[in-house]
Formats: C-alpha cells, sequence, structure tokens
C-alpha cells in the first residue's frame, strides 16, 4: 500500500493578508480542505492574535512574533504532525527541516526589483531568512514562468527547483439581486486592472498611458482599476493616482 503523504500548510496569513495573497492562500485552504486520496493534510495557526494596527514599535514586535512562528513554532508543528511537506504562501518557510520538506511560493520579484517599496526591517528579514530558507527548500513555486525568470535572476538556485503552477479563477459568491455594480466607464471599451493600490504596481503610469492614448485621438478607451488602498501606509499609492 502507498505510504499516505501528510501536507501541511502555514495559515496564519489568514489573520493580516488583505489582498492578492490572502486570496490564493483562501482558495488553496478551500481545495486542501476538501482532502485528496493519498494525501492527508494539517492546517496550522497561531492562537494568539495578530496585531495589525500602524504602531511602529508594536509592529516590530509583531515581526518578531512573525519570525518565531516560522522558525520555531511552525516547524514544531509540522514535526508533530509527521508532516512530509510543508507548503507556505507568503515567501517563507522554516530555514531548519525537522524531516520533512518544504515548499515556499514567490510570487513576484518585487522584493529585489522595488526594496524602497518596503519596510527596512521587512526587507531585511526577507534578505536573510526568507532568501536562506529558499535555498534550503525543496522545491519554489511561482505563478508564472516570468515571475520564474525572475526570481530566478536574484535567486542562486537551480532553474528545474523552481515550477510555475498557474494561479485557479477565485471562487466567487453571487451578489444578492440588486447590488451589483458596473464599472463607471464612460466608454463600451475599458482597459481593466485588478489589484491593490501600491506604489510597487506602478498604476502612474497607466495612467499617463491612457492619457497618451487618449491624445493619440483613442477616445472611445476608458480606464478601470478594481482594488482597495493598501492597508500598508508605506506603500500606498492612492494619493498619487487620485491626482
Amino acid at each position: 500500500m502507498a505510504k499516505t503523504i501528510v501536507v501541511g500548510l502555514d495559515i496564519r496569513d489568514l489573520r493580516i493578508a488583505k489582498t492578492g495573497a490572502r486570496t490564493y492562500l483562501e482558495e488553496i485552504y478551500k481545495e486542501f480542505q476538501k482532502g485528496r486520496p493519498g494525501f492527508r493534510f494539517h492546517f496550522f495557526d497561531t492562537s494568539i492574535p495578530v496585531y495589525t494596527g500602524r504602531n511602529k514599535f508594536l509592529k516590530l514586535i509583531e515581526q518578531l512574533r512573525f519570525i518565531f512562528w516560522k522558525q520555531i513554532i511552525l516547524p514544531i508543528k509540522a514535526a508533530s504532525k509527521g508532516c512530509d511537506v510543508l507548503f507556505c504562501t507568503d515567501y517563507f518557510v522554516p530555514v531548519v527541516n525537522l524531516n520533512y520538506k518544504t515548499v515556499p511560493v514567490f510570487h513576484d520579484a518585487f522584493f529585489w526589483e522595488y526594496p524602497e517599496h518596503y519596510n527596512k526591517y521587512w526587507l531585511m528579514t526577507f534578505n536573510f531568512l526568507g532568501v536562506w530558507a529558499a535555498k534550503r527548500a525543496k522545491y519554489i513555486t511561482t505563478p508564472t514562468k516570468y515571475a520564474k525568470k525572475t526570481v530566478l535572476s536574484y535567486l542562486p538556485v537551480q532553474a528545474d527547483k523552481v515550477i510555475p503552477i498557474a494561479e485557479a479563477p477565485k471562487t466567487l459568491v453571487n451578489s444578492p439581486s440588486g447590488t451589483s455594480q458596473s464599472p463607471s466607464s464612460k466608454t463600451r471599451k475599458y482597459i481593466l486592472h485588478i489589484g491593490v493600490f501600491e506604489k510597487r504596481k506602478n498604476l502612474i503610469v497607466l495612467v499617463e498611458a491612457l492619457h497618451m492614448l487618449r491624445s493619440a485621438g483613442y477616445l472611445d478607451y476608458s480606464l478601470v482599476l478594481a482594488g482597495q488602498f493598501s492597508p500598508k501606509s508605506d506603500m500606498d499609492g492612492s494619493v498619487e493616482i487620485i491626482e
């Protein structure tokens, strides 16, 4: 009889993530909860509330708690459940592997490409622990081939270690009748961007590109930005976009 593969999933980020990273983790969590023949799944979360406020001192304390979770608590939990694989969707996996293989998800290479948009302490955590642990991981997944290419341009690992896995569509819940809204576009043709309004998204250039397009006589196009303001004040680009 084939051995049952035990997979652990870190779901602590559901307490704090608010953008695409949360959607990604939510959808994987839903699928893993359904179970799969030959697999057993365990879901690891903290029992302590996660601080999400703006106080700089408390944010620093929370970052230290995050490191303690990833490098101490999570490995112990995974080992205690006999995990063969520990999967984390937020770039960070434990450096120490206690008889299991780690697999992080690198959604992009923005930590390297746009370091000015990240808190310096968070950037230090990624460049030291995140990169170190990724090098020791069994595999790294990315959402696209392009993301794999950019990650490999910064991360010194074998190319066959990085595996692109396309993201599935989000599970949608039908809105109650009469509450759905259409984009307030003035034209029948529009360019759509979906994502959080963060500076690293470079949405200012997209707005300027639309202006150039319309200045060239293409007046039948509008721009629709669908998303929320960034919950991180130092990364929020909504003011510049509105201006």
